[in-house]
């Protein structure tokens, strides 16, 4: 299979003649970090990541603080419980926010290192649909200070002086 191949030169050509974002991550063993191996073409041109820039690096080397502890997260739970992990997750690359659809597999190398195989989908979500999410947050917000407000003038209303 060409996903165990030690060698990282066959598994980037391998994932350069898939479409699809794919992108691979591995660890020397299960108390070490992830560092990224390679991505594709297809991720390279959505996201702007080059494998010249990621490889040899954890995903903290060139996202936020946040971003990083998210997708360092899904891979050591994607290691633990294996062998397929799928979530959504929002991230900012190279200033911009996109969400993705992301499927990690767990591939166990002869070597004994843990390599993930990763496929990113990017969800385009229209402008209207995010501002919509943030006027159901504000307005959510809003109704939660009404009632605090609400509930000060009845305690008010009711004070003997």
């Amino acid at each position: 299979m060409p996903f165990t191949c030690e060698d990282h030169f066959t598994l980037s050509q391998t994932l350069d003649a898939v479409a699809v974002p794919m992108f691979a991550a591995e660890r020397d063993s299960k108390t070490d970090p992830f560092y990224f191996v390679c991505v594709n073409g297809a991720h390279s041109e959505k996201t702007g990541l080059r494998t010249e820039f990621i490889r040899n690096k954890r995903p903290s080397d060139f996202l936020s603080p946040q971003d990083a502890a998210k997708v360092e997260q899904h891979y050591i739970d994607c290691a633990e419980a294996g062998p397929v992990t799928n979530y959504e997750e929002r991230l900012v690359l190279n200033g911009c926010v996109s969400n993705w659809n992301t499927t990690l597999q767990l591939v166990a190398l002869p070597s004994g290192r843990q390599r993930i195989i990763g496929t990113a989908i990017e969800i385009e979500r229209p402008p209207m649909l995010e501002t919509l999410e943030d006027a159901a947050y504000y307005s959510a917000l809003a109704q939660m200070q009404v009632g605090k407000l609400q509930q000060f003038f009845r305690v008010v209303e009711n004070r003997q002086d």
